[in-house]
């Protein structure tokens, strides 16, 4: 999908964009839920939008690990930090040559967060798996128009 379809001249800010616009998205259609379940979710429409191909086939649930493991580092933070940090992450990952323009701002968010010790990430992770796995808006069938 072409990112200038938002009007930016720069890929990193339609990216931005994307992330917050499906974030939101999912915050306004699904309310009350945890951090977690709006970035995987926000992470899985980015995917199966921008990565159709790499993504054919997939559905929401097949998605939740890989977008877990993305996002569970910002679940922490609260609204819209968690959105943000996504957000600029999501740019690192399409172009890191991009991302410099970025890098400031992310360091700010997601400041302590990588100081987690690795048995606690791990316990926080399996924790929000279960979560998510509970979650029948995801477990149905969910799909990217939802939201």
């Amino acid at each position: 999908m072409d990112m200038n379809m938002f009007g930016f001249g720069n890929k990193g800010d339609a990216i931005i964009y994307a992330i917050k616009q499906y974030y939101d998205g999912a915050r306004n259609r699904f309310p009350n839920k945890r951090e977690s379940f709006y970035l995987v979710l926000a992470w899985i429409k980015y995917a199966l939008k921008h990565h159709a191909s790499q993504y054919s086939g997939d559905d929401f649930v097949s998605l939740l690990v890989p977008a877990l493991g993305d996002t569970m580092i910002f679940s922490h933070l609260i609204y819209p930090d968690s959105r943000d940090a996504l957000a600029y992450y999501m740019v690192q990952k399409e172009n890191p040559n991009l991302a410099k323009k970025y890098e400031d701002k992310f360091k700010q968010l997601i400041g302590g967060t990588l100081q987690e010790d690795k048995t606690e990430f791990d316990q926080r992770v399996n924790s929000e798996l279960r979560y998510l796995s509970t979650q029948t808006e995801i477990n149905e069938t969910l799909t990217i128009e939802d939201f």
